[in-house]
């Protein structure tokens, strides 16, 4: 008779806080005895329990065991039957055949697909899944490190990237860590647009000197700046494009068309003074630019008028 199952309670929310546990450490013996008995016991529901009964067992036995058996053949000199179980395999004709290529495979043979390399068995690994647990709880940690260093732009997480593994206290043996520093990209226009994004368009001015002393030979061409504050205000930006305007005009101090658009800027946003101001420095630049000088005169005009 099967003996009955031992009968185990299983409190699920306490095996997911040990499951959730062994994220960070390895699991204490009490905690690794109870998922095992858990495992245990689902196994024993799942797996079907074998009838190990014999028909001789069940039955009554004949009582002339030659009665009703016929002649029997030699059976010692019957060849094996080829394959496992009771048929061999030449008795499916109609079965699909797969070559087998490395049945005969041992230690140390030449590999059948490539024909270039040898095989060899593996050896057993000599750590525990206590130590599988703790590396990946050290993995977990270096992940979170670099994204707090490159995402947030934490110094604290970036110094533990730079660090050997047993500065940072991993255990000897664990993981192996090499920081390769990024190469810095070549110096574009679109890079030092996105960097001007990225402060808020603070400063320009110290964005660009800095700029030239990583890259000595970047130059921001007037076409370029102009291209750029156009785009901004068309946008609706105009703060940020009237940055980017005085950049341009302490680049460029000699264009006369950079003051006269610095003076639309600033008339824009209701500074009528530093307006005139640039459009001024316009005309000394280029006396014969008529759009700056009937800047001037409108503005010279809006200052006349009464309140």
């Amino acid at each position: 008779m099967t003996p009955g199952r031992r009968r185990v309670d299983v409190n699920i929310e306490d095996l997911d806080r040990v499951l959730d546990g062994a994220r960070e450490v390895p699991l204490s013996e009490a905690d690794c005895e109870k998922v095992k008995t858990a495992l245990h016991a689902m196994a024993a529901m799942l797996v079907r329990p074998r009838n190990t009964e014999k028909t001789n067992a069940v039955l009554p036995k004949s009582e002339d065991p030659g009665k009703d058996a016929g002649p029997r053949p030699d059976e010692s000199s019957k060849p094996p039957a080829k394959g496992h179980g009771r048929n061999g395999a030449d008795a499916f004709s109609s079965a699909q055949k797969v070559d087998i290529k490395h049945q005969n495979l041992k230690h140390g043979d030449r590999c059948p697909d490539c024909g270039q390399g040898n095989v060899y068995g593996q050896k057993k690994a000599d750590y525990r899944r206590e130590d599988g647990i703790a590396g990946y709880a050290w993995i977990a940690r270096y992940a979170r490190a670099f994204l707090d260093a490159y995402l947030k732009g934490l110094a604290g997480p970036k110094e533990f990237l730079r660090n050997g593994p047993s500065q940072n206290g991993v255990p000897a043996h664990f993981m192996t860590a090499m920081f390769r520093a990024a190469v810095v990209p070549p110096a574009s226009i679109e890079r030092f647009r996105a960097e001007a994004a990225q402060l808020s368009f603070g400063d320009l001015s110290e964005v660009y000197e800095q700029w030239r002393i990583r890259h000595q030979f970047f130059e921001l061409p007037e076409s370029v700046l102009q291209g750029w504050s156009e785009e901004l205000l068309d946008a609706n930006h105009v703060s940020e494009a009237l940055e980017v305007l005085k950049l341009t005009v302490q680049l460029h101090p000699r264009s006369s068309a950079a003051y006269e658009r610095l003076s639309d800027a600033y008339q824009s946003t209701g500074q009528r003074e530093l307006a005139v101001e640039t459009c001024k420095l316009a005309l000394e630049e280029d006396a014969d630019n008529a759009d700056a000088r009937m800047r001037l005169q409108e503005l010279l005009s809006i200052e006349a008028r009464p309140a």
